[in-house]
């Protein structure tokens, strides 16, 4: 059980990405667990809401090494506003040292993500100090490319992405989608997730 007691905006700043825009801030708050022993303690979310000129959609991305873990929405929810937030949750603030990352994009009738699970004390406590956020206002990028939103430095780090699919680059396979051909062999690298209809796994980049 969490009680929210206080919510702080910590930063707000304006990105051009290519065409598309993007307004990003760090989100704190203020959580109490275990009543009726109550010990606050913040957590931390940084928000990315992303604004295309045409409805498109996101993969999102987890890396560390060379795994990556990916999750994407089915064909019916191309979006021309687009909500990604990277948020931190310690699992047991008073137990243990152990964090969830959570890369999340919310969208108006559902929301999904991934997650990684770590363990790092100074992560807990304030990752705003740990986390290298990477889309600026000098970012210039388009659409099927591989953005680094975030880097996440702890013993080793983890790289929050985001892979930007036109909807006109793609086609409709039962309820999911894939890039036309003629996309793909333009790509640097074809992606599994992009090749096939999958919404969710892990793929190494090796293979």
């Amino acid at each position: 059980m969490e009680i929210l007691s206080r919510i702080t905006i910590y930063i707000n700043e304006m990105t051009n990405i290519g065409s598309i825009k993007a307004q990003c801030r760090w989100i704190t708050k203020t959580v109490t667990t275990k009543p009726p022993i109550y010990i606050p303690h913040e957590e931390f979310s940084w928000h990315c809401d992303l604004s295309a000129p045409e409805p498109c959609y996101v993969v999102l991305i987890l890396q560390y090494d060379t795994i990556l873990k990916f999750q994407k929405f089915d064909a019916d929810y191309a979006q021309d506003n687009i909500s990604i937030h990277l948020s931190f949750f310690p699992c047991a603030w008073n137990e243990s040292d152990d964090v969830r990352i959570s890369l999340y994009q919310n969208i108006d009738v559902a929301g999904g993500g991934i997650d990684w699970f770590v363990v790092s004390d100074n992560l807990k406590k304030n990752p705003i100090q740990l986390v290298k956020t990477l889309v600026n206002n000098r970012t210039t990028i388009g659409f099927n490319q591989m953005v680094t939103l975030a880097i996440i430095n702890i013993d080793f780090a983890i790289r929050a992405k985001c892979f930007l699919v036109s909807k006109s680059d793609t086609e409709k396979t039962h309820r999911r989608w894939r890039m036309k051909e003629r996309v793909l062999e333009s790509l640097e690298y074809r992606y599994a997730f992009l090749e096939k209809g999958r919404l969710t796994g892990k793929l190494d980049i090796r293979d």
